[in-house]
């Protein structure tokens, strides 16, 4: 504030409202930014918890159809409802295989990743009883394969949907926990949001008072100077401690009253001289702009003075001449 309160006024403003713009931008950039992480948070929340929850849903979905096409052609007799059978069933299958490796790629603590492997090695369990099944069906033993199928393949079907029933609730308990946090970090953030806001409001509202303040001080002194001088005060000094406009002003303020005292001092000196009859005095302080005129006109009144003087002196010299020889004749006159 020192360094401030010395620079010259333009550059004082400039830095001034410099100063302000920059805490007004940080905070909103600050704002931004938190904004944006938070945003992020949620985004990044969404698509682990939020998303994979409804794509477990879909993943189940497959897996059961794809248990019924089983069942269709095994018990099917007709060879193009089997074909058709088995489309639907190899649909179902890439469907399942494609979110199983979404799974893989969006699972992040060790407890999905036990339920996925064995969500995985229980799969891989039932396509190849499943396949038994599906041959014995193709053999004609219907009954066997969907005995099979059901005591067999079955179970691995259901620990699956229950490995994945499993991960769907730690999802949302993991998503529970996330919202949450997210909440607490979105009461947090407006929390710093207006806090930094407030410092912001304070920090420029305490530069633009101390501005306006070390901007009005200097000009309440100088008029007040200025006033007393009006008045015929001359006895008024400004401090001159600011390295600024100011300063240089009240400087100037303090020598033109202190030419101001010498003239007058010079003045009464000259009138005091002539009082005393000193005709020769000169003025003893070199004048300066218009107040030479004073000079000139003191210089002027001096000559005039001498040139009275000189008439007088030369007048009474010819009435004392006159005098006495009105004298001498006198008294050459007979008695």
């Amino acid at each position: 504030m020192t360094a401030l309160r010395h620079m010259n006024i333009r550059k004082r403003l400039i830095v001034s409202f410099t100063g302000v713009l920059v805490i007004a931008s940080f905070a909103s950039i600050l704002s931004i930014l938190l904004i944006w992480g938070l945003n992020s948070r949620y985004s990044r929340a969404l698509e682990l918890n939020g998303f994979i929850q409804g794509e477990i849903g879909e993943y189940n979905t497959y897996l059961n159809r794809g248990g019924a096409m089983v069942r269709d052609i095994i018990m099917l007799t007709d060879q193009n409802d089997i074909n058709e059978a088995k489309a639907s069933l190899e649909e179902c299958d890439e469907k399942v295989e494609y979110y199983l490796n979404l799974f893989e790629s969006k699972v992040e603590t060790d407890e999905e990743r036990v339920l996925l492997a064995d969500i995985k090695k229980e799969y891989s369990l039932y396509i190849e009883k499943r396949q038994e099944a599906i041959e014995l069906g193709t053999k004609n033993h219907n009954e066997e394969g969907i005995s099979v199928f059901r005591d067999e393949a079955a179970p691995h079907l259901k620990q699956i949907m229950d490995d994945s029933e499993q991960l769907l609730a730690l999802n949302v308990e993991m998503g529970d926990s996330v919202s949450n946090t997210l909440g607490r970090l979105s009461l947090i953030m407006l929390i710093v949001i207006a806090v930094c806001i407030i410092i912001a409001a304070l920090t420029s509202m305490r530069f633009a008072f101390y501005t306006a303040n070390d901007i009005e001080e200097p000009l309440l002194e100088i008029k007040e100077a200025i006033r007393k001088m009006s008045d015929g005060e001359l006895d008024v000094h400004l401090k001159t401690d600011r390295e600024n406009e100011f300063g240089e002003l009240e400087g100037y303020f303090n020598k033109s009253i202190a030419k101001l005292h010498s003239y007058l001092e010079c003045i009464d000196y000259g009138l005091e001289e002539i009082g005393k009859g000193n005709f020769q005095v000169r003025p003893n302080v070199e004048f300066h702009g218009e107040f030479i005129r004073i000079k000139e006109a003191i210089e002027n009144i001096i000559i005039r003075l001498n040139g009275t003087i000189r008439q007088i002196d030369d007048g009474a010299g010819q009435v004392a001449a006159g005098a006495g020889q009105l004298s001498l004749r006198l008294m050459s006159l007979p008695m």
